[in-house]
C-alpha cells in the first residue's frame, strides 16, 4: 500500500512538482516473493503511460544473483512501446548480470542522451 502511495503521489503531482522522470535504484522487493512482487508490479504500473520511469534491481531483488523475477515482473517488452525507451542492456559487476534498461534523455530534455536504469 505504501509503495502505490508514493507513484500515486507522484502521478498526483507530476506536472506541479515538474516531474519529468523516475529513477528507481533498486531494492525493489525487500523478499523475493511473489506477493511483494506483485505489489511491486501493482504499484509501478500506476506510472505506466503517465511519468516515464526507470528501474534497477538491488541485491534483495536478485536472490543468489538470478535476476529472474525481475525480469518477470519487468520485461523489456513492458516498455518497448514507450517514447523514452532505448532498449535492453545486461551490465556486468563481479561475475553478476544485471539487467538494465536504457531511457532516452529525449523526453527529459528534449536531446539524443541515454540515461541508463
Amino acid at each position: 500500500m505504501v509503495f502505490e502511495n508514493q507513484t500515486e503521489w507522484i502521478v498526483q503531482n507530476e506536472n506541479e512538482k515538474n516531474i519529468v522522470f523516475v529513477a528507481h535504484l533498486g531494492d525493489i522487493v525487500n523478499n523475493s516473493d511473489d506477493y511483494q512482487w506483485h505489489n511491486a508490479d501493482n504499484a509501478m504500473s500506476i506510472l505506466d503511460n503517465k511519468v516515464p520511469y526507470g528501474l534497477l534491481p538491488g541485491n534483495h531483488d536478485m536472490p543468489g544473483g538470478s535476476a529472474l523475477e525481475y525480469e518477470n515482473y519487468f520485461p523489456a517488452s513492458r516498455y518497448e512501446g514507450y517514447s523514452y525507451w532505448g532498449g535492453k542492456l545486461r551490465l556486468r559487476i563481479r561475475g553478476l548480470f544485471i539487467p538494465q534498461h536504457e531511457q532516452l534523455h529525449a523526453v527529459l530534455r528534449g536531446r539524443d542522451e541515454f540515461y541508463s536504469a
